[in-house]
């Protein structure tokens, strides 16, 4: 008998995320998450003021201003030529975002429960998000605008008021009491000694990165590995997901499980698309449908992909299938119904479901309800 093997691997373009902090298990359970989404594969810290790069007395970019000691425990993550998604460390309340300051050009600062905040520098286009954010929430890309010697993320975690010292409050005041300029405190992620042994968002030294000062964060916090038949096992594309469907071309579309987030495959890597989805289904002909993240009688909304964004139908659902004409099948969590989208309205069809699925051919078949 043939023996098969699950295999996970990292495809180069599609990594995104982990950290360098050199010091373990000191101050573990701080909660907060490594910056990336997908968190599964390594990154580069360049300069981090906590870690064995550059010791914990320097001064960050060697500026002798003030703004040098502020931002002593501040992280660079070295993005390369990658503009990777950038989420919330912690929950938390946007209380500032600034677009092309001079020196951390677009950045976006949340304030957590503890009273510290974070910011996030260098973003690729000034950040979209208002009022409350997730922990794990896309917050901006990985960009280089600002004082950036390349496409990279500046991460600090700042001091609440409470723990200001008068020396902390001199050196902002010294730069013009900025709200931005302000003491930073080291971010200790949750550790653990390997990926076996972790725990739901806790994060490990990977052996073969240690050198290289580099954590990962374990397991994946989107739902589960995403793999392809290669003809006698599976591989591993990276990400993280809980529903998927194929496009004609072969290239899958996902929705993951942390906030609902679309990822489209490249060939090399994973495009993130605008939206939030609870379920996704693609037809012969390339038409996407998504069921969305706005509740409704009968689950959530429902729409489709225009090319540019969502379009929505009416009509609420749980789960969808695709016909290879592009019209949708869908499932509502009142009675399991199903209904047919006929282009300008929904035809209430006979029987109960569950869960549905339509063939290349149109066979169509349903998880019954008994």
């Amino acid at each position: 008998m043939l023996s098969k093997t699950w295999q996970k691997i990292v495809v180069g373009a599609a990594t995104i995320s982990s950290l360098v902090v050199g010091i373990a298990k000191v101050e573990a359970g701080q909660g907060y998450k490594l910056p990336f989404h997908p968190e599964d594969t390594p990154i580069q810290v360049t300069q981090s003021g906590v870690d064995s790069i550059d010791g914990t007395n320097y001064l960050h970019d060697g500026d002798t201003s003030g703004a040098g000691e502020l931002q002593q425990y501040a992280i660079d993550f070295g993005c390369g030529v990658n503009n990777y998604d950038i989420i919330a460390i912690m929950d938390g309340n946007v209380v500032q975002k600034v677009t092309n300051d001079a020196w951390k050009g677009n950045f976006i600062r949340i304030q957590h429960a503890n009273g510290r905040i974070s910011l996030y520098a260098h973003l690729k286009d000034p950040s979209p998000v208002e009022g409350f954010v997730k922990q794990g929430q896309v917050i901006g890309q990985c960009g280089n605008t600002g004082h950036s010697k390349g496409t990279h993320l500046h991460l600090e975690l700042q001091k609440s008021d409470s723990e200001l010292t008068d020396r902390d409050r001199y050196l902002q005041q010294k730069l013009g009491n900025r709200p931005s300029d302000r003491k930073t405190t080291p971010i200790y992620f949750d550790e653990c000694d390997n990926n076996s042994s972790c725990k739901d968002g806790q994060v490990y030294y990977d052996k073969s990165y240690k050198s290289q000062n580099i954590l990962r964060q374990y397991p994946h916090p989107g739902g589960y590995g995403i793999y392809y038949w290669n003809g006698s096992g599976w591989t591993g594309s990276g990400g993280d997901a809980v529903r998927i469907a194929v496009a004609p071309d072969g290239k899958a579309w996902v929705v993951n499980g942390l906030d609902g987030a679309i990822f489209k495959w490249m060939g090399n890597g994973w495009q993130h698309i605008p939206g939030c989805a609870k379920d996704i289904g693609i037809g012969a002909n390339g038409s996407t449908w998504v069921i969305d993240c706005h509740p409704t009688l009968g689950g959530y909304g429902i729409e489709y992909w225009n090319g540019s964004g969502w379009t929505a139908v009416g009509g609420g659902a749980v789960g969808i299938a695709v016909a290879p004409d592009g019209k949708p099948w869908v499932v509502n969590n009142l009675d399991g119904a199903i209904f047919k989208w006929m282009g300008n309205g929904w035809q209430h069809l006979p029987g109960c479901a569950n869960d549905i699925g339509i063939g290349a051919n149109g066979s169509t078949w349903v998880i019954g309800c008994n």
